[in-house]
């Protein structure tokens, strides 16, 4: 930098110290309305962000179909279709059905029966507010690595294993009464051998921690092995779920076919598709928002300059009367005004900064929500083309306005 700039950038920060009081009202102002505009575009992408990030971490190649029908046709029917329109699909069937676990208390068992061999296991999980529901892959964290179970064995999710007091030593054995649709009853006798975690069951239901009492109450989730029903089938059971997961690189496809035997799908890509039209329309939202911000900033940065350059007056008016041209007062009030809106921007984004940290605490320790400040390119944009477009604008029009003032009358009306 040449020494005539840094003797510029001196003389602005002496004039800065000089008028402190005309810029600190001034920088309350810049403060204010940039803190405003940037706070809105990061919690606006904050809270999208954390109202998506769980579906957009699900694959989008998963789609899981299902049918309450007793008989296995719509089911057969689906699967050949699907194969047909993906031959490179991976796919495998499973049932579920619900069964009370009476000796525990109002407890009722979520029983999914697995096909042999090393199968993903997804369940469908909902948003907290309701907004969405995907597939999440379910994985053992305690014991048993993987869902290839044995004819007798079993996994469990993690606070039905904590309220039957697992301690983390395996196998653990469980007995579970189970009533066939012809009224006959069966007794599966069950070595727990793996943990998983508690997602997909509601969260209001999955605390079952045994009351004064020792009763319990809830929903709980146990996956068998299908060799466990010893020769029945879905067709044998009361209220059985028959489901087909699939793996596919062309999941729209599978899903379209699902939708023609009208079977209940659940279809990640579906799902991240709607979430990114809601995304779609709340930029275009926030886009007019930021722009009547901006609009507003402009006239109190406009009023708040003039203000400024008002009380400058007597000052210009004995610059130029002792022969400062009028390049010297532009370039003078052009440099004054890039620094204090430099300053006044990086200090709204220092306030804004901390007011997400303290948010992020209070959404930590009063909700207990792990709550993730993001920011997304297109506002980091906006706000930086904002902060660029008014910081030229005012300080050119600040300085401009300085060479317009009427040094012989305001001198003479002094």
């Amino acid at each position: 930098m040449k020494p005539e700039r840094f003797s510029a950038i001196r003389h602005a920060c002496k004039m800065l110290r000089r008028n402190f009081r005309g810029y600190g009202l001034l920088s309350v102002t810049i403060v204010l309305s940039f803190s405003i505009l940037l706070g809105y575009l990061c919690f606006v992408d904050a809270a999208l962000y954390n109202r998506y990030k769980e579906l957009f971490a699900a694959p989008e190649q998963v789609v899981i179909a299902y049918t309450y029908d007793r008989e296995p046709v719509k089911i057969q029917a689906f699967s050949h279709m699907a194969r047909y329109a993906d031959p490179k699909a991976q796919m495998y069937y499973y049932v579920e059905t619900a069964a009370p676990l009476t000796q525990f208390g109002n407890v009722t068992a979520n029983l999914t029966f697995l096909p042999a061999g090393n199968y993903p296991v997804y369940q469908e999980v909902f948003s907290k507010d309701g907004t969405w529901n995907a597939a999440q892959e379910i994985r053992p964290i305690l014991g048993r690595t993987s869902f290839s179970l044995k004819e007798n064995e079993a996994i469990v999710n993690e606070s039905f294993y904590a309220a039957l007091g697992g301690d983390g030593t395996f196998p653990m054995e469980l007995t579970v009464p189970f009533s066939w649709a012809d009224g006959t009853t069966a007794v599966f006798s069950l070595q727990i051998v793996g943990v998983c975690g508690d997602e997909g069951i509601p969260q209001d239901m999955v605390k079952i921690a045994p009351d004064a009492s020792g009763k319990m109450s809830g929903i709980v989730q146990i996956y068998l092995p299908q060799s466990i029903l010893q020769g029945k089938s879905a067709a044998d059971m009361e209220n059985p779920k028959r489901a087909a997961w699939f793996y596919s690189e062309n999941p729209q496809k599978i899903a379209d076919c699902a939708d023609q035997l009208q079977l209940a799908v659940n279809a990640v890509c579906r799902t991240q598709k709607s979430a990114t039209e809601q995304i779609r329309v709340q930029k275009a939202t926030k886009a007019a928002i930021a722009a009547i911000m901006l609009l507003l900033l402009g006239v109190n940065l406009y009023s708040s300059f003039s203000n400024a350059l008002a009380e400058r007056k007597y000052e210009i008016g004995i610059k130029r009367a002792i022969g400062a041209s009028a390049w010297a007062i532009v370039r003078q009030f052009f440099m004054e005004g890039l620094l204090v809106m430099l300053a006044n921007i990086l200090l709204s984004v220092l306030l804004v900064a901390d007011f997400l940290c303290v948010y992020k605490l209070y959404r930590l320790f009063a909700v207990g929500e792990q709550w993730v400040i993001a920011v997304s390119p297109y506002s980091a944009a906006m706000f930086g083309v904002c902060s660029i477009a008014l910081t030229l604008v005012f300080c050119i029009l600040f300085a401009y306005r300085s060479t317009q003032v009427e040094v012989v009358q305001y001198l003479k009306a002094e």
